[in-house]
């Protein structure tokens, strides 16, 4: 919607996915840039972006009893940093998991 139809500025993709989803999971103090807050910071290539297979994913069965789902996977994001420690570098793990699981809106 930021590339091909203009429909929304980069601004309104970032506050979508990020401060508004937040406050949608009840989560009051995350989705944005501040001093001295818990931060999850993506940077990627925006001409770059872009998912495979484009259309519906591959199958894939890893699910217990060998049930499937379907799979797509991302590019252009250059590095992923989960509470400031780098978690992906040009598209492969770090093996760094640094994250915390947030239930009803604190952790």
């Amino acid at each position: 919607m930021v590339r091909e139809t203009e429909a929304i500025t980069l601004e309104e993709a970032h506050f979508r996915g990020s401060t508004l989803a937040a406050h949608a999971g009840g989560l009051q103090d995350r989705g944005m840039l501040r001093e001295g807050a818990p931060a999850d910071v993506i940077v990627y290539d925006l001409e770059e972006l872009s998912i495979e297979p484009e259309w519906i994913g591959e199958a894939v069965y890893d699910l217990p009893g060998g049930e499937w789902r379907r799979v797509q996977h991302a590019n252009g994001y250059r590095n992923i940093f989960v509470n400031g420690v780098e978690t992906f570098r040009d598209g492969e793990c770090t093996g760094a998991t640094p994250g915390t699981l947030l239930r009803h809106g604190r952790g």
